[in-house]
């Protein structure tokens, strides 16, 4: 039981005295504001708009795969268009070349866009 101190003036020590009722409930109704008021910080467990947006943040970037897999695929076929220009006698080659190398940026690219559809669906 908390206690309310007060000077007592004989002796000029301080007396307790028990709280009321009514005090009591004050007091306790302060605490639950105080933890209520700490748990809604992202630090804390609480935010929800925090995490969401955090999560499109996180999906998007992990998205930019897709875009490195693309410029990747483009890049190559034109290399490959000019090399199979200048050696028509090459082209089987080229060719497997190509699509060795298309099929592993093309493999980074849906592995970033998996990745992304996780962190979408299993971070809200």
């Amino acid at each position: 039981m908390r206690a309310e101190k007060k000077k007592d003036c004989r002796y000029g020590r301080e007396k307790r005295r028990p709280l009321m009722q009514a005090e009591r409930n004050v007091e306790n109704r302060k605490k639950r504001r105080k933890r209520k008021r700490k748990k809604k910080t992202a630090a804390a467990g609480g935010g929800t708009e925090e995490i969401m947006s955090l999560t499109a943040i996180g999906a998007g970037i992990a998205a930019l795969a897709c875009i490195g897999g693309g410029i990747g695929i483009g890049i190559a076929t034109g290399k490959a268009a000019e090399a199979v220009a200048r050696q028509p006698e090459a082209e089987s080659k080229i060719t497997k070349t190509l699509l060795l190398g298309g099929a592993l940026a093309e493999g980074t690219a849906i592995f970033g866009l998996v990745v992304a559809i996780l962190i979408i669906f299993f971070l809200q």
